[in-house]
């Protein structure tokens, strides 16, 4: 270790392991505490360099770290719940079995091969949602990851529906899994700000096989509180795993819901357009009493950045793209099955009114741009009629031409990615040239 030591009225550096006074005699153990310095230094160094990404905190998100600690906790409190639910399978599988080896492995493996096909069935249906709606289906995985602990810790109940109790509850846990690794991308793609997605997932990892391992020892100690229960008295011992498992459950919920407030991401889809949009339109062509060149030089006013919409976007319960106002009040449907010919192909955008509701498709090679004032026309034209304002669709079209513009670069000053906008899943219009 380095320190400085005086000469006379000069200080100078030396390299030495041992701690020295100012005349270069070296201190007593009990007054050297460097031993303790070097210790923590050590495990602070370690512990960033396993748990943390390069160059942590600049190389990531300034949310990373509220995200990280309450993913942590709510990784820790589901192994917990993980342990106690298995433990009362194991359980039931005993009574169902009549504790015969041979019985009980077929059991075992019947209700984890159901599980496993129903978890790829319900996955390949979801398909791309998982990038759409990220933290929606994120938080809805914990769910399914509460339903099914709770479905197993149940069995000792009902032995003998032992195989499509425990398969049930293994197709919730594959769909849970499943939904929260699709969603880890998209999340962690935002997350990582140096090109280093790889590392951060890597790290990511360390972190919840660190937080299992807390959960896990967590499980066991609660479960070794049930030593003193009589195995024949199944009721019994649910209720006692209760005692654990409901506030554990609470706990991994809130820290989820928590973790998912703090996944920002830049990236537009119907919902969050429909936020953007939300505060603007009143205030461009409603019953604002500015004129509209002052509103539209003071655009950044009324359009959200991703930091601040995120905080706000609702991702329980519900349609996620329902916002409160009027806006909201007629039904968007982006690229649904075309039920007539779209008249002049040579547009890149169709927008139609259809049973009530606003329609849109979108050319094959419609740019970003376009793809942005499309959604725009449709939401203006969609409050003009929550609004009951009689109006053309081509007044609708040439109204955005004066604004589009400046509210495209707007949204791309506020931090919001128009490369890859996600609207769901996509139908879009195939022109075929001569």
């Amino acid at each position: 270790m380095r320190f400085l030591q005086r000469a006379g009225s000069r200080w100078r550096r030396i390299d030495t392991g041992r701690l020295v006074d100012e005349l270069g005699s070296e201190l007593p153990v009990r007054f050297s505490l460097s031993w303790w310095r070097r210790l923590r230094g050590e495990a602070s160094r370690f512990t960033v360099h396993a748990l943390l990404p390069e160059g942590y905190p600049i190389s990531v998100h300034k949310h990373y770290r509220q995200f990280t600690i309450w993913n942590f906790i709510h990784m820790a409190t589901s192994s917990a719940v993980g342990v106690l639910s298995t433990q009362s399978l194991l359980y039931g599988l005993g009574l169902s079995s009549g504790s015969l080896p041979l019985s009980a492995a077929l059991n075992w493996v019947i209700k984890d091969g159901l599980g496993q096909l129903g978890g790829v069935a319900i996955v390949a249906y979801l398909g791309a949602r998982f990038d759409v709606h990220a933290k929606r289906y994120r938080f809805l995985g914990a769910v399914l990851l509460k339903a099914s602990c709770l479905l197993e810790l149940l069995v000792p109940l009902v032995p003998r529906y032992f195989v499509p109790l425990a398969a049930f509850a293994n197709i919730l846990k594959n769909v849970a899994w499943m939904a929260t690794s699709a969603t880890r991308a998209q999340i962690h793609r935002h997350l990582a700000l140096k090109d280093n997605m790889g590392d951060l997932s890597g790290k990511t990892a360390a972190q919840n096989t660190l937080a299992s391992l807390v959960g896990t020892a967590m499980g066991i100690l609660c479960a070794s509180s049930f030593s003193g229960i009589i195995p024949t008295e199944p009721l019994a011992i649910v209720i006692e795993y209760m005692f654990y498992f409901v506030p554990f459950s609470i706990m991994s919920l809130l820290a989820s819901y928590r973790s998912c407030q703090y996944a920002v991401s830049p990236r537009l889809t119907v919902a969050r357009l429909e936020m953007l949009f939300a505060q603007l339109l009143p205030e461009l062509f409603g019953t604002s009493t500015k004129p509209r060149k002052e509103v539209v030089a003071q655009l950044s006013r009324y359009i959200l950045d991703p930091d601040t919409l995120c905080h706000r976007e609702r991702f329980l319960g519900g349609n996620p793209s329902k916002i409160i106002g009027a806006i909201s009040r007629i039904p968007l449907r982006v690229e649904p099955a075309l039920t007539s010919p779209l008249e002049d192909e040579s547009r890149l955008f169709w927008i139609k009114l259809e049973q009530s509701a606003v329609s849109i498709w979108f050319r094959n090679d419609a740019s970003d741009a376009e793809t942005l004032r499309g959604m725009f026309t449709a939401l203006l034209l969609r409050y003009y009629l929550g609004k009951n304002i009689t109006v053309d669709i081509a007044q609708v079209e040439q109204i955005v031409e004066e604004v589009d513009e400046k509210v495209r670069t707007t949204i791309i000053n506020r931090g919001w990615d128009l490369d890859e906008m996600h609207l769901g899943k996509r139908r879009p219009v195939l022109i075929l040239r001569q």
